[in-house]
């Protein structure tokens, strides 16, 4: 019996839903899980027995992926920032300090793609078919994705997807995987948190002294809707409204000790609670890794959040922790909730020509 690193996955950009599944063009060291779903009802009559429960008929098939990884640029998290929030699949060349990249911007949430993953295992084992397949999971969206900068200095990236129900039998061949074969992981001192007043630009950010934790969730809260006359499992992928919260706890310190009461009253050093919310703007600073001299980045703007009461630590014998709970609001000059700016070596993203045959 193999292990569970014998497990592989890769995913492909495809042009249009109604392509058929196109082979991987990135291979992916992400954790891979899925959750498979088939939806039943009871077919039911009254024959004179013990029971009115004839049977079960399958009304709906659909499945589930999380992926989750470190950030890899160059790896799929261009990829999967573009299938989550949508911008250029082509990169504008760099410039000075960014020459010799190429610069992404995502966020405006249009004309979002569709994905087909392949995800396989690496056992010569053999039946009477011979060695089992890679599985394949078309037509999948990028539903969900979180960005977590954990205590423990663990940076990630995870996102959720829903697709068809898997195809099976369908690869001839294990494909060809290619790795790069080093990664460049972010660590803490490549991280830098920025908070500030709504419209202010960089400059005008308070750097924090020592935020220990960071959650950003944004969830499409799509749905799956079967449709008479498709093939049972395909399904009409519909996304919702973009949603999402921001989480992070920081150290207390001067530039945010008066953060509850200018919450509560709208200024420091006010007393009474007003019926204003209370708003401030989020910028995530992440440096990369250098390519020639230039060095790649990741910058992720929230523009508006909605702070709820921030939480002071009242108790315990360390350092006085501040937490901060708040929802995005959208950017009405932009309609976005999000902006995300990548220097990369990508010089556009790999989408997809190459499909597989359906029976």
């Amino acid at each position: 019996m193999p292990g569970g690193s014998f497990n592989w996955s890769g995913a492909g950009i495809k042009e249009g839903k109604n392509q058929n599944p196109v082979q991987a063009t990135l291979y992916l060291k992400s954790e891979f899980d899925k959750e498979n779903n088939i939806e039943t009802k009871d077919d039911t009559g009254y024959v004179g027995g013990a029971s009115t429960k004839l049977g079960e008929i399958r009304v709906k098939a659909d499945g589930t992926i999380t992926l989750k990884d470190n950030l890899r640029w160059g790896e799929g998290l261009e990829h999967f920032l573009f299938g989550m929030f949508g911008g250029n699949r082509v990169g504008v060349p760099g410039e000075n300090d960014e020459a010799g990249l190429y610069i992404y911007n995502f966020g405006n949430g249009q004309d979002l793609p569709f994905f087909t993953f392949i995800q396989g295992l690496n056992m010569s084992d053999e039946d009477d078919l011979g060695t089992l397949k890679p599985t394949i999971f078309d037509n999948a969206i990028i539903n969900q994705l979180k960005l977590t900068l954990a205590n423990d200095g663990n940076i990630n990236i995870e996102i959720g997807c829903l697709n068809d129900y898997p195809l099976y039998n369908i690869v001839p061949t294990d494909p060809t995987r290619v790795y790069r074969p080093v990664s460049f992981i972010v660590s803490k001192a490549n991280v830098k948190i920025g908070i500030g007043d709504v419209g202010a630009d960089d400059t005008e950010l308070v750097m924090t002294d020592c935020i220990q934790s960071l959650d950003a969730d944004f969830n499409w809260n799509a749905a799956s809707k079967s449709c008479y006359a498709d093939q049972f499992g395909k399904n009409n992928l519909a996304r919702g409204e973009l949603g999402s919260s921001v989480k992070y706890v920081m150290d207390l310190n001067k530039n945010n000790m008066r953060l509850e009461e200018k919450h509560a009253t709208g200024v420091a050093g006010g007393t009474y609670v007003n019926e204003k919310p209370y708003e401030q703007k989020v910028v995530i600073f992440i440096s990369g890794y250098l390519v020639n001299g230039s060095r790649t980045s990741c910058r992720i703007e929230i523009p508006t959040i909605s702070l709820k009461p921030p939480k002071r630590g009242t108790s315990g014998t360390e350092g006085v922790n501040i937490e901060v709970d708040a929802n995005t609001i959208m950017e009405l000059a932009t309609g976005q909730i999000v902006d995300i700016r990548i220097a990369s070596e990508l010089a556009e993203l790999l989408i997809s020509n190459q499909t597989y045959t359906l029976p």
